[in-house]
């Protein structure tokens, strides 16, 4: 069964919306929240953009009350994913943050509401996987590490010093 045939007006609208932001390079990321489904502990989902392998995908970020699980999928498989999970049994809330506008989904009174705002951010996030680690201490041109034999004569950290080249940056 086609998903968006059981979907209402206001649900279609959203996901419009979220197709519409992910195509115009506007998205900056969506929340959904209010669970009702079947798996035990699930309290939120957390989606952005990332990009993985040379690829842009959409992380799913399952927050469980003792865990978190990231799972990554294509832009055509998330939108799949999403309208599933965009139900009065599954998550009846969404929050979606674009450039130009926000957008909220909400179940309430056995229907689905859809509101409108000025966008709260401003900004789009880094589609980095990998972020760059902030040290206080960088290792290239300290040559009291290369005597630690933390660094060869470049400046690279070994493999075997990181441990505590963490332990420095720390203190």
């Amino acid at each position: 069964m086609d998903v968006t045939l059981s979907m209402n007006l206001k649900q279609k609208q959203f996901l419009h919306s979220v197709k519409e932001s992910l195509r115009d390079n506007t998205f900056i990321k969506l929340n959904l929240g209010d669970y009702q489904g079947q798996e035990l502990d699930l309290k939120n989902l957390f989606l952005k953009r990332v990009i993985i392998k040379r690829q842009e995908k959409l992380s799913f970020l399952y927050r469980y009350k003792t865990r978190d699980i990231t799972k990554n999928y294509l832009w055509e498989e998330a939108l799949t994913l999403l309208s599933e999970l965009l139900s009065a049994d599954q998550f009846r809330f969404a929050h979606l943050f674009t450039l130009t506008q926000d957008v909220k989904l909400q179940f309430a009174a056995g229907e689905f509401g859809l509101n409108t705002e000025k966008p709260s951010l401003s900004e789009l996030p880094s589609l980095a996987h990998d972020k760059p680690k902030n040290r206080k201490i960088a290792a290239q041109g300290k040559p009291y590490l290369h005597a630690l034999k933390i660094t060869d004569a470049q400046g690279n950290v070994y493999k075997n010093a990181q441990d505590k080249y963490r332990q420095i940056n720390h203190y």
